[in-house]
């Protein structure tokens, strides 16, 4: 059991908010929706342990998911991708209606098919000590869908990212992350459920 987007996130919190964002994190390991997973899983409630994970806060221009392998057919020589402009949590939570950008990026050959590209009407950005604000898009502004040659060169460059993070965890991996001034930062990694 993954637990992804089980239980919740706090984004943008300062220093000071950090002991209150702490517990609102602990107690989300008792709402109805994580409680009710766990029975399904079989999770005994008494052995369920939380820790809360403390890390710098990005503010990006993307946000991805990635699959080391095919969710679909279970093969293992592509990587499959979505993206987002600004913050994961619009991927992450599927809260917000839209389409994100999808790829499709086969290993060794680099090539990448993107099979849609953005909707979403808002994006999530960081406010420093003040949380996540929204942000109308207007995607003609959005590099990525300004310019057709980016979405397969970022594609490959994001499978080679996942190969690698595979290949060290030995086996497939759901992968999240978010891209800031060219720089890919890898937020989480875990075995991508049901193929291993």
């Amino acid at each position: 059991m993954a637990g992804a987007g089980l239980y919740d996130s706090v984004l943008g919190v300062s220093v000071n908010d950090s002991a209150e964002a702490i517990r609102r994190v602990w107690a989300s390991l008792w709402t109805r929706r994580a409680t009710m997973s766990r029975r399904q899983a079989g999770v005994p409630h008494n052995e369920i342990r939380m820790a809360v994970l403390i890390q710098m806060m990005v503010d990006p221009e993307l946000s991805f998911i990635i699959h080391s392998a095919d969710v679909a057919t279970r093969r293992r020589d592509s990587a499959q991708m979505e993206l987002a402009v600004g913050l994961g949590e619009t991927l992450a939570s599927a809260a917000q209606p839209g389409t994100p950008y999808r790829m499709r990026c086969k290993y060794g050959s680099g090539v990448c098919t993107v099979s849609a590209y953005a909707s979403y009407s808002m994006a999530l950005q960081a406010e420093p000590n003040r949380g996540v604000r929204e942000r109308r898009l207007d995607y003609s502004k959005i590099p990525l869908s300004r310019d057709i040659t980016l979405a397969p060169a970022l594609g490959a460059r994001l499978a080679e990212i996942a190969r690698s993070i595979e290949d060290a965890q030995g086996e497939p991996q759901d992968i999240e992350g978010a891209i800031k001034d060219g720089t890919v930062f890898i937020v989480q990694s875990r075995p991508q459920q049901g193929l291993t």
